[in-house]
């Protein structure tokens, strides 16, 4: 059966030096392999289980400590998160930005850093560890977008594709930040070889970008951002921008919504009895509210 393991200083010691700084107010959540070797600390939250781990599970940092894959660690908080948490919490995983330091303070701003996972990898291990198709994991991981580079295009992209039942505006799923090469009148607007749209819909040929004042840096940033937006135009790509003010307003954004609904060929037509309620809900999840 084995014994509990023995939560010593030496052990909230070894965990500080690889970055986790545990305390009774910021408990660290770990993760025992059965009941019988759980033990309890104030600034530890005790989870076990038994469902079948992936060999990939874990991630040793030090001889007595492993961390969970990204992949385990979206399982395993899926019953305690909403569901609109939950699918960012996705999005942040498989996206290119990062919320916190190293040592696990917010940052004033996302920093960029390669993806540590992908929707798909989510999904494949929501399987492998025997979750049902109904499950709020297997629910969650359903709806993970891959690739953005910020939460606010995470947000948007959620709310014009998730189901109006869900909340969202039902629209066809975009590719985010994928690389549009660019035509030689275009380059001689904005001289690059290609650029990557926010939220692109190849075959409707629209791209609809964030455009938030933490994405400016001045005057610069703004001519870059006009002379861009010519260039697609001249490579025949309508594009549609949206500001911080437009998607924390919910009748701003339901007009944004219609427009880029026109954009891609089906006007709304929402038949959701509840959806301002749903709406509602999914905003609030995803802090917008």
């Amino acid at each position: 059966m084995g014994k509990p393991v023995e939560m010593t200083p030496a052990l909230r010691e070894e965990l500080s030096s690889r970055g986790f700084f545990p305390s009774e107010a910021h408990p660290i959540d770990l993760l025992f392999t059965s009941m019988a070797v759980r033990s309890r600390a104030g600034w530890a939250n005790s989870h076990s289980t038994a469902r079948p781990l992936p060999s990939n599970a874990f991630l040793r940092l030090t001889p007595h400590v492993l961390v969970t894959s990204p992949e385990v660690t979206f399982a395993q908080i899926a019953e305690t998160y909403p569901f609109g948490q939950l699918v960012m919490a996705g999005c942040e995983l498989c996206g290119t930005y990062r919320l916190m330091n190293p040592a696990g303070a917010p940052l004033p701003r996302p920093e960029e850093r390669d993806a540590l996972t992908s929707a798909a990898r989510l999904m494949q291990t929501v399987r492998a560890m025997g979750f049902s198709a109904t499950s709020a994991a297997a629910r969650g991981a359903r709806y993970v977008l891959d690739n953005a580079a910020s939460p606010m295009e995470a947000k948007i992209a959620l709310l014009l594709t998730l189901s109006t039942r869900l909340g969202g505006y039902g629209r066809p799923r975009p590719a985010l930040n994928v690389s549009v090469n660019l035509s030689s009148a275009a380059r001689t607007i904005y001289p690059h070889v290609a650029c990557r749209p926010d939220l692109f819909w190849e075959d409707f040929r629209l791209d609809v970008e964030y455009d938030g004042e933490e994405s400016h840096d001045g005057e610069a940033a703004h001519a870059k951002d006009v002379a861009r937006a010519a260039a697609l135009a001249t490579d025949g790509i309508n594009d549609i921008t949206l500001t911080k003010q437009q998607v924390y307003s919910e009748d701003a954004f339901d007009a944004m919504a219609r427009l880029v609904a026109q954009a891609l060929g089906s006007p709304l037509r929402i038949r959701c009895a509840d959806f301002p309620v749903k709406r509602a809900a999914l905003r609030r999840e995803l802090g917008l509210r």
